[in-house]
């Protein structure tokens, strides 16, 4: 759910681009109620700002529950705006919704890239899961693993290498689901924080 802006090489012109005709499911609700059909499709220019909007509750749950160096006024900054409307329309993007015609909503999303490896590393194809997001009453409905499945499949469509995803250590439920879908750790990021109460001190020798 962190993004990354790299410089790309001629392989994005050899992309293909994300091509998937909408699919309808049945949600039902574990507490009950009358079942949802939704709408699993492509993101269009049109869904910019519902996209934008989850991201923004996106961004919220993780900063109080995570992450409280995240930006959620990023969302709807200019840069913001520009990023999403990249990854809608770009060759090397990939952004699909879920979405619930009738109340004409978006329900959950998800937001990709292929992009070049770092010159320190060997080159290749690489992409990047940059966020997913399902709203709270539609969790744990398989939503999630469908919209992963879907940029998996993109991925290896494109002969794309290797797919990461960063997860902010605290967020086990993230972890667990991604590690649960065949992701591994990888690299370990760390960070020493010198501005709060708990912050690392030097020690006498």
């Amino acid at each position: 759910m962190y993004f990354r802006q790299s410089a790309f090489s001629s392989i994005l012109k050899k992309l293909k681009r994300p091509e998937k005709k909408p699919e309808v499911i049945e949600f039902a609700p574990k507490s009950g109620g009358e079942s949802e059909k939704l709408v699993i499709r492509l993101a269009k220019p049109k869904d910019l700002k519902e996209i934008m909007r989850l991201n923004l509750e996106l961004f919220k749950k993780q900063r109080s529950e995570y992450d409280p160096t995240l930006n959620p006024s990023w969302t709807f900054s200019k840069e913001g705006k520009k990023y999403f409307k990249k990854r809608i329309s770009g060759n090397d993007g990939f952004t699909e919704i879920i979405e619930n015609p009738q109340k004409k909503t978006i329900v959950a999303y998800s937001t990709g890239v292929v992009q070049k490896r770092h010159n320190y590393r060997v080159e290749g194809k690489y992409a990047e899961l940059e966020s997913i997001f399902v709203e709270e009453k539609y969790a744990g409905s398989g939503l999630g693993s469908k919209l992963l499945k879907d940029f998996i499949d993109w991925c290896k469509a494109n002969k794309v290498g290797d797919v990461s995803v960063v997860v902010a250590v605290k967020n086990n439920p993230a972890i667990n689901f991604y590690r649960k879908s065949g992701f591994e750790d990888y690299d370990l990021v760390m960070e020493l924080n010198l501005k709060g109460k708990d912050s690392a001190k030097p020690q006498n020798k």
